[in-house]
Order: structure tokens, then C-alpha cells, then sequence
């Protein structure tokens, strides 16, 4: 549709409370193709937004919902179509929970992003294998969680392909299998100019945030192909997709991680596994106040205000925010939805 219409950024809520689809009439002009399903908008606020491109698309017949302002001259009711294939979360007016009847796995679940990602998980139905290497902080995390059945915990070592093997196992004899893998273990490193990296430095970040992740994916496609299909997360960054100074085993590690995602896309998808990248920009937790030291331990708020500054929502991200489009990923409603770098960073990689 794009080139035919402008309309305004859409509020929350199911499309179809917006929007109806309705015919199109055939195009009146070569080489313009007008999709079948077109949209009316609720109110006079969005018809000012209403752009035609010129009186050949007059003959395109839209219909408003009752109480809309009536549409120029030129458009007239025709009787709305039926989706061939509505979206999943249309099919569903009782709203049932996005992620019920789902096991899933995250790994380093301790962290302020795997946490909240398996609490929302647990709260959109999933049964949860709660992952990370301190079995202190497991039990901590497992306590603020408290959900009974559902949720189940293992001490592993993301890199440790013996450890991360077994816990996967574990996933699938306690809970009988395996549909989302949230691959978050990871760790920043230290900040200094490349000439000052440490090799074991180097490659403890690449151990973790590289290694780990493709273990997790390693052992969780066969559990996967036995369920018919299921969704792969991992957590990348923007540092993925753009470069910074002083960090570079992280942006290597991070820029891997999307590479590996892109990869395994390509070889799962026949078998119904979709796999995805998170891409957070900065998230208002450990690791970022972390860099915020290693830049400036005298003056860390410095370097917070500034790099807000260069983000154009003027804020850090939650952990929670991360976390919804977690759920949304690994969720029915992303059916079609593989081999992407979603971004979450408050616009700062769109300039």
C-alpha cells in the first residue's frame, strides 16, 4: 500500500477494532495496482490524513464504520471481504493467553532482562526453565517468581556445551518438550581501546555471548523439530548492527549473534522453527551503569545524559519493554516472522 495512503500511527489494541476491510475496485490507470484490502478510519482526525495521490484511485470504493464522517465523493459501500487469513490474535475473542501450553527456556535468567522475560513469559501461560550459572541467584530469582509447577531452575554455564546439553534435557523431562529458547546469557566485557584487550579478555565475551547462544540453539532444534516447529530468540544489541569505540570484543560478539541468527533462519525454517534477534539499545540495568563506569568511574551520570542525549525517546529502555517483544516473538502472532534483527533501542540506530 505504500505510495497510496498516509494515515496516522496506530493506537494499542486488535486491529479490527480500527479498521474494516473492504473491496477494491480495479485500477483505472496502468501499472497501479490498488490492494484488495483497503481501510476506512474511525474518525475526522484520521481522514485529514487521507492523501490520495491523484482522481484515478477516485473509483477505489471505502466504506466508513457508522459514526465516521462520510468519505469525499467518488466512494460509495461495497460489501467487506473475509481474510483468507486473519491474524492469530483475531481468532481468538476470548483472548486466551499468548504463550499457553508453551515451554520455554531462557538462559541467563538471572539477568535484570532474563527475569523479566520469564515473568511475563509465566504470565502469558508458558511453563519456564529458569538457566544461569549462580545457583544463589537462581533460587533468588526463582523465589520473586513463585509460581509453582510451572517454573523449574538449572545451573549451567551457557559456554559449557556438557552443562547447557543437560539443562535442555532437563526442560524436556520435566515439562515434555521445547517451543521458545530466550538465549540472554551474555556479558559486556571490559571497555578499553583495542590495542589494551586482554586475548582472555576477548575471548570470555566471545565464549559467552557467541558460544552460548549457539549452544542453546544446538540443543534445543532437536526438541523443537519434535514438536512440529518453535521460536528462537536471542539477545543481540544494537551494537550488532553499529560500532562503538572501546568495546570491541562486544561488538564483535554482538554483530556475531545477528550473523548466527540470520544463519540458522535460513536452516530451520523448512522444519517451523523461527529464529529472531533482539536488538536492545540502552536498558536501564546492571549492564548498562556497568559501561557507565568503566567510561567515566568518576562521573558515570555523564555519560548516561549524554548517550540519552543521542537517543531521540531522550530515555533508557525498561527490562519489561524487552520482555513484551520477547512475548511477542516467540508468540503465534509472529508467525511469519523469521531471520529479523528487531530493533528496541528508542530510534538511536535510525539516524
Amino acid at each position: 500500500m505504500s505510495g497510496l495512503f498516509s494515515f496516522p500511527r496506530l493506537p494499542p489494541g486488535p486491529c479490527q477494532k480500527l479498521f474494516e476491510p473492504v473491496a477494491a475496485a480495479t485500477p483505472t490507470r496502468a501499472g497501479c495496482i490498488l490492494p484488495r484490502d483497503q481501510v476506512v478510519l474511525p474518525d475526522d482526525s484520521g481522514l485529514r490524513n487521507l492523501n490520495l495521490m491523484d482522481t484515478s484511485f477516485a473509483s477505489a470504493k471505502l466504506r466508513p464504520r457508522s459514526g465516521a464522517q462520510a468519505f469525499p465523493r467518488g466512494f460509495a459501500a461495497r460489501q467487506p471481504l473475509e481474510l483468507a487469513n486473519p491474524c492469530p490474535m483475531n481468532q481468538n475473542p476470548e483472548h486466551k493467553k499468548r504463550l499457553h501450553g508453551k515451554v520455554a527456556v531462557v538462559t541467563g535468567a538471572t539477568g535484570g532482562i532474563g527475569e523479566a522475560t520469564a515473568k511475563l513469559f509465566l504470565q502469558e501461560g508458558a511453563s519456564v526453565m529458569l538457566v544461569a550459572r549462580s545457583a544463589e541467584k537462581l533460587k533468588e530469582t526463582c523465589s520473586r517468581l513463585a509460581v509453582g509447577q510451572r517454573l523449574a531452575q538449572f545451573v549451567a554455564d551457557a559456554a559449557d556445551e556438557t552443562a547447557m546439553a543437560a539443562a535442555i534435557d532437563a526442560t524436556v523431562r520435566t515439562f515434555g518438550g521445547v517451543d521458545i529458547l530466550f538465549a540472554n546469557a551474555g556479558t559486556e566485557g571490559k571497555c578499553a581501546p583495542i590495542e589494551a584487550q586482554q586475548r582472555k579478555d576477548f575471548e570470555e565475551v566471545l565464549r559467552t555471548n557467541v558460544v552460548g547462544v549457539w549452544l542453546a540453539m544446538k540443543y534445543c532444534v532437536g526438541p523443537m523439530k519434535q514438536r512440529g516447529g518453535g521460536s528462537m530468540l536471542a539477545v543481540a544489541s544494537m551494537a550488532g548492527v553499529v560500532g562503538f569505540a572501546g568495546v570491541a570484543p562486544y561488538i564483535a560478539s554482538k554483530h556475531a549473534v545477528c550473523g548466527l541468527v540470520k544463519s540458522a533462519a535460513l536452516e530451520l525454517g523448512p522444519s517451523g522453527i523461527r529464529v529472531n534477534a533482539i536488538a536492545p539499545g540502552p536498558i536501564d540495568n546492571r549492564m548498562i551503569r556497568s559501561l557507565e563506569s568503566q567510561v567515566s568511574p568518576e562521573d558515570p551520570g555523564s555519560v548516561r545524559e549524554g548517550m540519552k542525549a543521542m537517543i531521540p525517546l531522550k530515555r533508557y529502555g525498561t527490562n519489561e519493554e524487552v520482555a513484551c517483544l520477547a512475548v511477542f516473538l516467540a508468540s503465534d502472532e509472529a508467525s511469519y516472522c523469521t531471520g529479523g534483527i528487531h530493533m528496541i533501542d528508542g530510534g538511536y540506530t535510525a539516524g
